[in-house]
């Protein structure tokens, strides 16, 4: 079984979903810049999520990696030894607004309570609120940063990074539907929370009418590399001028007396060129008169020739239109009653030429066979039996499902019996391993889309190599989305007002939890849920 696949959700911009055996289930990012791949979260470091991202996403030649971590749960930093260890590491960046509390690891990672550890690693830079990352050093614009935003509830040390590349806001673990947002954590804090939804609902609204950044091609830095050479040719030969100019200085006033001299001669020798050029222009101007005037005289003749000759090929042209239109009435007059004859001679048939067309054109039609859209669905999938074999063990509907079956069949090695185990073990997870919508050739697209679902834009990773389809182009994003740290990796923005209705709802009593456990308990509109504490502080 694959522990990771990916899915490219934007230009820059890769999310990668690791197949954990905690069931996390963590999405994790990679963004590539220009000088640098920055990488949001690590996972729980079960698997080789460096050599992963190697492979399949930072490929020869290589950038060298950044690590930014959203929070100090295991599930987000458990691989960033792994990186730590790669040539030219940029190191690892987190926030530092409760150092004490992200470096007690052991704890409040709460790899204890998953019966897990994560190695120790460490804090290259401690992040505060406003700190720009940028993806291209050389130049440093806003368009291509990356902007630190402190977002405590989740846990004290949370934060939000913004890509005003891409309009990505990267959430971590404070927003995602479907499943438990938890503020039932060591650290957690519900007031803190509800100020940090109200915070990012008002960063979304300045940053939202922003024009996404542009990085430059390789193209473009390889050219300003190679340019870079010439400028520092220029610097020396600008140097060597300043020290001829400090040598001629020193001189003695003997050099500057004749240097004087012999610049008056010049002046003098200057003064009758420009004379003798003067006289030359007033010359060239009178020629150019005389010539002027003879050739009006011409076009004069020219166009009086050219009249008469235009008159001559109207003439021809109407002619010529005669003559065609008479040779069309003519043929016309001869298509019309060969038609007539036609007729007449299938009345006496008993059968008229109409009824002749149309048995024609049945006959045709049923050749053809079915439709082309019906054939596009009959051979749709390369796996149809797999699909076929997997929905009629399970007593599933392929339309129905709340996952992606592409997703499924390449993480389980397109294995029947690997497919069935994950469904049954794990049905409940599968929407977030194999998130609907995700696979290149997904149920739901191949039904509206036909052949054109294989030019999606979603990619995950192929079976065995990890080897990826990637669309080429992506469009700009028309507006901010949110990249969550589980389940959803472009979450409408709307999410954040749902989560404070929720909230408001919790703090007036007008909800009850669904589940009470020690004093906490699960609050839910649908698509939302919080586990929180009864009676928090608001």
């Amino acid at each position: 079984m694959n522990r990771y696949h990916h899915e490219q959700i934007s230009k820059h911009t890769y999310k990668i979903v690791e197949n954990d055996p905690y069931g996390q289930y963590p999405f994790l990012y990679a963004i590539m810049g220009v000088d640098k791949c920055v990488v949001i979260d690590t996972g729980t470091g079960i698997g080789d999520f460096a050599g992963y991202v190697d492979a399949n996403i930072n490929k020869e030649p290589r950038l060298p990696y950044l690590v930014i971590n959203t929070h100090v749960h295991f599930d987000h930093v458990g691989g960033n030894h792994k990186f730590a260890a790669r040539k030219g590491f940029r190191g690892v960046h987190m926030s530092g607004a409760d150092k004490r509390f992200s470096l007690n690891l052991d704890i409040n990672s709460l790899c204890m309570a998953h019966n897990c550890t994560v190695k120790h690693y460490k804090v290259d830079k401690w992040l505060k609120e406003g700190d720009t990352i940028y993806l291209d050093d050389s130049k440093q614009e806003r368009g291509t940063s990356l902007e630190i935003i402190e977002t405590p509830g989740h846990t004290p040390d949370s934060i939000a990074i913004y890509s005003h590349l891409e309009k990505l806001l990267f959430v971590g673990d404070n927003i995602y539907p479907y499943t438990v947002i938890h503020l039932d954590c060591i650290g957690s804090n519900v007031k803190s929370y509800v100020d940090t939804l109200k915070k990012l609902q008002a960063y979304i609204i300045k940053v939202e009418k922003d024009e996404p950044g542009k990085l430059r091609s390789p193209e473009e830095v390889e050219k300003s590399l190679l340019c870079q050479p010439c400028d520092d040719e220029e610097e020396e030969k600008g140097n060597g001028d300043a020290e001829a100019k400090i040598d001629s200085s020193s001189s003695t006033g003997e050099v500057e007396s004749k240097e004087e001299q012999s610049n008056e001669k010049d002046d003098e020798e200057n003064h009758r060129k420009d004379a003798i050029a003067n006289k030359e222009e007033k010359n060239d101007d009178r020629n150019s008169n005389e010539t002027n005037n003879k050739q009006c005289a011409t076009k004069g003749e020219n166009k009086n020739s050219k009249s008469a000759h235009d008159e001559d090929d109207t003439r021809s042209c109407i002619d010529n239109s005669q003559a065609e239109s008479s040779i069309n009435n003519k043929n016309k007059k001869e298509n019309k009653s060969s038609e007539i004859i036609a007729g007449q001679k299938g009345k006496e048939g008993g059968v008229s030429s109409n009824s002749n067309n149309k048995q024609r054109d049945q006959q045709e039609e049923k050749s053809k066979g079915p439709p082309a859209a019906a054939s596009v669905l009959q051979e749709q999938h390369p796996h149809q039996k797999l699909i076929d074999d997997f929905c009629q063990l399970t007593g599933q509907n392929v339309e129905a499902l709340n996952f992606s079956i592409d997703s499924l069949m390449q993480i389980s090695n397109y294995n029947v019996n690997e497919m069935l185990d994950m469904f049954f073990t794990n049905g409940a997870a599968l929407s977030q391993i194999c998130p609907p919508n995700s696979g290149p050739q997904d149920n739901r697209q191949r039904k509206s889309e036909g052949k054109n679902s294989n030019n999606s834009d979603l990619v995950v990773a192929a079976r065995g190599g990890g080897r990826a389809e990637v669309k080429k182009e992506f469009k700009a994003p028309e507006g901010v989305r949110l990249c969550c740290g589980h389940v959803e990796a472009a979450l409408d923005p709307k999410s954040i007002e749902q989560l404070l209705a929720l909230l408001e709802a919790v703090k007036a009593g007008a909800l009850y939890p669904s589940h009470v456990d020690s004093g906490y308990g699960e609050f839910t509109n649908g698509t939302y849920s919080l586990m929180m504490k009864l009676k928090p502080k608001w």
